[in-house]
């Protein structure tokens, strides 16, 4: 079990005050997968924590890229859950899309909040994920928000 109550943070997390990456072994993850709500709608399986491990990478790599703590949580969280839907097998991915399906993509980058991360991170994820395939955001979004640049 990782140290702490968060709920949030029941599979793994990124400490950036000691800049490592704690995250249960699989099946630890498994076992803790099945005393709370399914991640996603969906059983615990190597794919899906290896999503996470993806997760908590992105973060690390984040916070490289983002030293003066400016990025708030939500951003730094839009681009963990891109990163880990985006390294997930297709039909996996296409999966949670489907147990989603009535989540859309954010409208803009104002949509996009920590409160709304806090309290439903799964579906914060799809939305981020279905917004960064719309065109015009992709990595250039990601690009402009790491650089500062105000969005719509």
């Amino acid at each position: 079990k990782l140290p702490g109550k968060s709920v949030e943070h029941a599979l793994g997390r990124y400490d950036a005050k000691r800049g490592i990456v704690e995250l249960l072994g699989y099946r630890a993850a498994v076992a803790a997968s099945e005393c709370a709500p399914r991640a996603f709608k969906m059983p615990m399986t190597e794919a899906l924590w290896q999503s996470y491990v993806a997760h908590e990478v992105a973060h690390a790599a984040v916070r490289a890229h983002d030293p003066s703590h400016r990025l708030t949580i939500a951003q730094q969280e839009y681009v963990a859950a891109v990163v880990q839907l985006g390294t997930l097998p297709e039909a996996i991915r296409a999966t949670i899309l489907r147990n989603y399906a009535d989540v859309p993509a954010f409208g803009d980058a104002g949509e996009m909040s920590d409160l709304y991360y806090y309290m439903a991170p799964c579906k914060f994820a799809v939305k981020a994920y279905r917004h960064y395939l719309e065109p015009g955001n992709g990595p250039a979004f990601i690009s402009r928000m790491l650089a500062g640049v105000r969005q719509p």
